[in-house]
């Protein structure tokens, strides 16, 4: 990992799941905002910002990550928790579910969440100023489907473990909050169509389905800035849904 053209040892953001989709949307606006961005990921992409190989559902995989980051920063200012894994197949209906799909993705989405934040707190406490963190999660904890059962808990329990750190972090004024999204073009369902045409088949669905428009990457991207920013100082402990007017 090389990093070049530093600024403030103070203003360094950690994102996850940062070489692809919502992640990298995320990644790229803190940086193209002067922040020096940190990606942690299972694969590595040609950017403005380094990215450390990371297992974020290992402990091992991401206490050597952080321990990386603190050879070269002082502190962490902002922390994005947003990568994750979704199955959508038969396979994840409650009858045919395995057990081993179940912590797949409960592993990948909520223990994630909870190794990063343990790793990364001790880091913010040492940052001067606004710090806080902001959880990547779905509609589908208030609007469940069928077939995601292993999805919405995983994203459920990460909601509810956001509640309890800004609680615990109050003391240390360090904020957290959880920007909810409903389908967004990603990656994502590009895997689970398998070919171009069902994937712009089920694009086409849910843009329809959506008043405003299918979601981007960086309609999401956009409100986390404001949350893991100065501008939401006095916001912590919340829950946003961005759903381009579908729940109304």
């Amino acid at each position: 990992m090389i990093m070049t053209g530093l600024k403030s040892n103070n203003d360094v953001v950690v994102v996850t799941g940062a070489a692809s989709g919502i992640g990298k949307a995320i990644a790229e606006i803190y940086c193209s905002n002067g922040f020096n961005v940190v990606g942690l990921d299972l694969c590595d992409i040609r950017a403005d910002y380094p990215i450390i190989i990371c297992n974020v559902s290992d402990e091992e995989s991401v206490q050597k990550a952080f321990k990386e980051i603190s050879e070269r920063f002082v502190a962490v200012r902002y922390l994005v928790n947003c990568a994750g894994i979704f199955f959508s197949n038969h396979r994840d209906g409650i009858e045919r579910i395995t057990l081993d799909e179940w912590n797949e993705v409960y592993k990948n989405n909520a223990t994630s969440v909870m190794l990063v934040t343990k790793y990364a707190v001790p880091m913010m406490k040492l940052c001067t100023g606004d710090r806080a963190i902001v959880n990547i999660s779905s509609d589908q904890v208030k609007y469940p489907r069928q077939n995601n059962a292993s999805y919405s808990v995983s994203k459920s329990a990460l909601e509810n473990y956001s509640r309890v750190c800004a609680t615990e972090l109050l003391k240390e004024k360090i904020r957290v909050n959880v920007v909810e999204a409903a389908s967004v073009r990603t990656n994502f369902i590009r895997k689970l169509a398998k070919t171009e045409t069902k994937e712009i088949e089920i694009y086409n669905k849910e843009d329809s389905k959506m008043p405003l428009g299918l979601l981007y990457p960086d309609d999401v991207a956009n409100m986390v800035f404001f949350l893991g920013s100065i501008k939401a100082k006095r916001i912590t402990g919340q829950t946003i849904l961005i759903d381009s007017g579908l729940y109304i």
